[in-house]
């Protein structure tokens, strides 16, 4: 399948972020929350930022903005049994966003 095939449009940015720089938390009967550090990001109006969050088998993923915004989820899917994709759009179509700060979280079952 090609991969593109997903999105009617192609993102504009994609940023891959790993367990390996995330704070681990273990929730219990093998589950695993990991947390990343505040990814900087000033998103264009109707921007679409696409990030990939490599963990384990991956169960669910999220995000906050810092502050507050217009910012959404397009899509969110297992990209791969160890890849989450979240696909956010910044809605307005007249100005730019501040230097957004997006919290990613992951959640992940071990084997």
């Amino acid at each position: 399948m090609n991969p593109e095939s997903f999105y009617r449009d192609i993102p504009d940015r994609r940023f891959e972020l790993d367990v390996d720089e995330a704070t681990k938390q273990d929730l219990g009967h093998g589950f695993i929350r990991y947390l990343w550090e505040p990814t900087q990001v000033r998103m264009k109006p109707n921007e679409i930022v696409d990030f990939r969050l490599n963990g384990q088998q991956v169960i669910s993923a999220g995000y906050a903005t810092d502050p507050l915004e217009d910012i959404y989820v397009v899509q969110m899917y297992p990209r791969h049994i160890n890849v989450m994709a979240v696909l956010l759009r910044f809605s307005t179509l007249w100005s730019y966003s501040p230097s957004s700060r997006i919290h990613m979280w992951l959640i992940v079952k071990q084997s």
